[in-house]
């Protein structure tokens, strides 16, 4: 039997089913922002900063999907109505803590007066608004502090905006691999992408002792049929990696039809949608969206390789 451990390092007593279906809040927040986009040119003012570092990609919310997503639209709405369309900005980062995930909305926005500030706080109270969705301050307030978060707004008249949202940070879902120890000295890429194939590259050449693994790749499941044939005695000690792009089920009874769902890691452009996740962790499988490829923490024997990325 293959013996690869793909783990789970946010360490809880249990996950409901409800979180195995969560989605990173960046993740989140850049759909947001691809929505509005649709309806309203003015969201072009939005820029995110750090919308490639590893915390936008595996931040969880102890918040629903459904509740940050409210939070985030009423908050960037308000900064897109404060804003002139031609000249201003809205910016916004997204940090990782130890136990709180930051979310910082500045804006070059008209601001609020000081005496308007503290009647925000009221969910029925709106300054300057021209459209509503509902949502404002006083609703984000509600929902993050019933979990221990919160919303701050520090703003001048004329003088622009800074929202300060803090979120408890929630644990990553079951089907996420967030670390892979490797224990045998094949490794197998499935995809037909040549930069995944060199992400990989030069994750695992990094990877202390890795002198001593094999590496063969394929571009398709239908090439990797053969080779499973011929090296039938051998497939327990490979590792395979398997684009997964496309949620395909074709992939998942390939794996099942062919004995490797212990020695297989499912790699997908992005988060995949609940009934695609639903399939895998019934199958015990695990996802690793491609964009934490040069995050994760890789170990090979008793060596680990955590990657020392700049953010």
């Amino acid at each position: 039997m293959l013996n690869v451990s793909l783990r789970v390092r946010v360490s809880h007593p249990q996950i409901s089913e409800s979180d195995d279906y969560k989605l990173p809040v960046m993740y989140l927040f850049d759909n947001l922002i691809r929505n509005k986009l649709a309806m309203d040119s003015k969201y072009n003012l939005v820029q995110v900063l750090n919308l490639k570092s590893k915390c936008s990609f595996d931040c969880f919310a102890s918040l629903s999907n459904e509740d940050v997503y409210k939070v985030l639209t009423g908050l960037i709405n308000n900064s897109c109505e404060a804003c002139d369309q031609r000249k201003g900005y809205i910016r916004v980062r997204i940090e990782e803590k130890k136990l709180f995930i930051k979310i910082l909305i500045i804006d070059s926005g008209t601001g609020v007066p000081h005496e308007i500030l503290t009647r925000l706080n009221n969910k029925s109270f709106s300054y300057k608004k021209t459209t509503s969705t509902g949502f404002g301050l006083g609703y984000s307030q509600k929902i993050l502090r019933s979990v221990g978060g919160d919303v701050i707004l520090k703003s001048r008249a004329h003088r622009g905006t800074i929202t300060e949202v803090t979120i408890p940070k929630g644990p990553a879902p079951s089907y996420l691999a967030t670390s892979i120890d490797i224990n045998v000295p094949n490794i197998v890429i499935i995809d037909e992408g040549l930069d995944t194939r060199n992400d990989w590259m030069s994750r695992l050449h990094n990877v202390p002792g890795s002198n001593a693994l094999s590496f063969t790749y394929f571009e398709s499941l239908n090439q990797l049929e053969p080779f499973l044939h011929h090296y039938a005695e051998q497939v327990d000690q490979c590792l395979f990696l398997i684009d997964f792009s496309h949620g395909d089920q074709n992939c998942l009874e390939f794996i099942t039809k062919n004995k490797l769902k212990s020695g297989s890691l499912l790699v997908s452009r992005g988060y995949e949608h609940p009934e695609c996740i639903r399939a895998v962790t019934e199958l015990g499988l695990k996802i690793l969206p491609k964009v934490l490829i040069p995050y994760i923490p890789i170990k090979y024997g008793s060596d680990v390789s955590v990657p020392t990325v700049a953010l």
